[in-house]
């Protein structure tokens, strides 16, 4: 609120001296805030004035030696932008008092019928509405650039009510879910765009997550209008009053199904083996150290390890080729995979070099998966178009033991077992001498 101590600068343009000193008489005679006055009788040296000093208002005669009316509210208007225009007139007309209103003025005063109080009233009300409008056009260009940021983002945008009914969508929602914003307006996400892949475990989280206030940051998978799939990394934010009471939720989502995509790829690339698909080494021994710290943990847990060799898969390759040894790979891969349990673990650990790592199984059962493999690897050729290629292999097993200090020890045991099978005379099953029969 304005005090005495307040300075407020007031630019006069008024080209006669008896109208222009009531007006300087009048606000000197305020005694609640502290006019500064400066009188001009043109547009032209108030343009000047105001290029040196700016003032807090504009108080305006109309009937002025360089301009007339109406208009010379419009040019005063375009000379001090956003600063209050206080009319002065001599017309008491309620229609002519609107035009001056919608010219641009904040206010108008009929001379010879003001006093210090009615002047200075309408000085501080023209200069806080003036701040008032100022604020108002502000915030709307504020809301108007935010709304044209959020339209042309290439981010998917949407914004719902508390019930989570869509009141608003952008260009980047149409193009990433297929629908336009007339057709989700007023629907629930869960109407349109789920996929029906997460449980309600995750919704239930989600939800408890922004109505405690906090934003919700995680990937979901939802269903474009033409039923395909993507997966998105979403934000959704709650936004409160000035009570704190949520009103609405904005989410904010991007498209990261190639992103996925690229992922997985190079996991398969660092994880797997390019010709078989089976899991590389340095993956193997991930999964077998999974497995012995079960073992450390749960005393119960059996794991038994095989370790397989293809039997003679140089001569192989020094008599078709490496392209056949290599179908002869995939070949034989097919046959492990085919008598894999889902729980079951294979990888290749090097040129004819394979191992299975079997969770939940003792080293007899172990022994009858192998032999019933080695049979079926020597009954199952590879048929090529003028010949078939028969193999044998040879497993050597051994099972994970607590007192172990790695994982590298069942591995080496197998290895060793796989050893004699060879030595035995190869198309053999072997047992680590340290295994005990269950």
């Amino acid at each position: 609120m304005m005090n005495k101590s307040v300075i407020c600068r007031v630019l006069l343009v008024e080209d006669d001296p008896s109208n222009a000193h009531l007006v300087q008489t009048a606000l000197r005679k305020s005694k609640e805030i502290n006019i500064g006055i400066n009188w001009v009788t043109t547009l032209q040296e108030a343009r000047q004035q105001l290029s040196e000093n700016q003032p807090d208002l504009l108080l305006l005669d109309l009937s002025l030696p360089d301009s007339a009316g109406l208009e010379t509210v419009k040019i005063g208007r375009k000379m001090v932008g956003a600063l209050p225009i206080i009319v002065l007139t001599g017309h008491d007309d309620t229609g002519f008092a609107l035009e001056v209103l919608e010219a641009g003025a904040q206010d108008y005063i009929v001379k010879g019928s003001f006093d210090t109080d009615s002047l200075v009233r309408a000085i501080r009300y023209a200069i806080s509405r003036a701040k008032l409008e100022q604020r108002l056009y502000e915030s709307e260009q504020r809301d108007r650039l935010l709304v044209s940021a959020l339209k042309t983002v290439s981010y998917g945008v949407m914004i719902t009510n508390v019930k989570a009914e869509i009141e608003w969508v952008n260009s980047g929602f149409e193009k990433l879910t297929g629908y336009t914003e007339s057709e989700v307006l007023g629907k629930n996400p869960s109407e349109i765009i789920k996929s029906g892949l997460h449980d309600k475990a995750f919704y239930q989280n989600l939800w408890e997550t922004i109505l405690a206030g906090e934003a919700w940051i995680g990937e979901i998978i939802n269903r474009r209008k033409d039923g395909s799939l993507y997966t998105e990394e979403q934000t959704i934010t709650p936004v409160t009053d000035e009570k704190g009471i949520i009103r609405h939720f904005v989410g904010i989502k991007q498209d990261i199904t190639e992103r996925k995509q690229v992922q997985e790829q190079l996991w398969e690339m660092a994880c797997k083996d390019f010709l078989t698909n089976l899991i590389n080494r340095r993956h193997f021994m991930v999964k077998l150290d999974e497995e012995f710290a079960c073992v450390q943990r749960f005393d119960s847990h059996d794991v038994t390890v095989l370790m397989l060799d293809i039997d003679h898969f140089k001569r192989v390759n020094d008599t078709y080729g490496h392209a056949i040894g290599d179908a002869l790979l995939k070949h034989f891969t097919a046959i492990i995979q085919d008598n894999l349990r889902k729980t079951d673990i294979a990888g290749r650990l090097g040129g004819e070099e394979f191992s299975i790592i079997l969770p939940d199984t003792c080293i007899s059962a172990a022994t009858v998966f192998a032999e019933r493999l080695c049979q079926e690897v020597k009954n199952t050729p590879l048929q090529l178009e003028n010949t078939r290629i028969f193999i044998t292999v040879s497993i050597g097993i051994a099972a994970m033991d607590i007192s172990d200090s790695n994982c590298d020890e069942v591995l080496i045991r197998a290895d060793n077992a796989l050893y004699r099978a060879k030595e035995g005379g190869r198309n053999r099953v072997e047992i680590a001498l340290k295994s005990s029969v269950c």
